[in-house]
């Protein structure tokens, strides 16, 4: 189960970035914009991972992990039902932060 769900949120950042032209067009985003759809993930990721895998040890990695996993899948939704580019770069930034949490579960 570990490994799917770490599989998903590689796959989402390489989904994301072959979609991002169409994202740039239909929400009129700037170029800077459609960069931070990408980035805003990758950023977010590595910086709470290391937070992520303490707040694991101190509540329990199976917790967390589950924890992610529903923000992940509610963010994934908010950013399909972004109006435009601010709302979604900010849905991507929360799952950035949730796919965090999937990091130490695999220690297991």
């Amino acid at each position: 189960m570990a490994l799917v769900v770490g599989f998903m949120g590689v796959l989402d950042l390489g989904i994301v970035a072959v979609a991002l032209p169409a994202l740039q067009e239909d929400l009129d985003a700037s170029p800077s914009a459609a960069q931070w759809v990408v980035s805003g993930y990758a950023l977010t990721f590595g910086l709470a991972l290391v937070p992520a895998g303490r707040l694991g040890d101190a509540f329990g990695r199976r917790r967390l992990f589950l924890l992610g996993l529903a923000a992940f899948v509610l963010s994934s939704a908010a950013a399909g039902a972004a109006p435009t580019a601010g709302p979604l770069i900010a849905a991507r930034v929360a799952q950035g932060v949730a796919a965090a949490s999937w990091g130490r579960r695999t220690a297991d």
